[in-house]
């Protein structure tokens, strides 16, 4: 599982979890979104400016 903190929000990538590649993005317990960063596609929940800025800049470090 690889996890990061960001602007109060938390992504988690699980190493096993189902396809296709995605992470999970929790604002505390809850989950709001869950992302495909192969497609870059929305799977459930609504991508925001804020989002979107910190999967870019996680996707320009390389981690996912």
């Amino acid at each position: 599982m690889s996890r990061w903190k960001r602007k109060g929000l938390i992504i988690i990538q699980y190493k096993y979890d189902h396809r296709p590649d995605h992470v999970h993005i929790m604002k505390g317990k809850k989950e709001i979104m869950k992302f495909d960063f192969e497609t870059w596609q929305v799977m459930s929940g609504k991508m925001t400016k804020k989002i979107k800025k910190i999967l870019l800049e996680l996707r320009e470090e390389g981690k996912i």
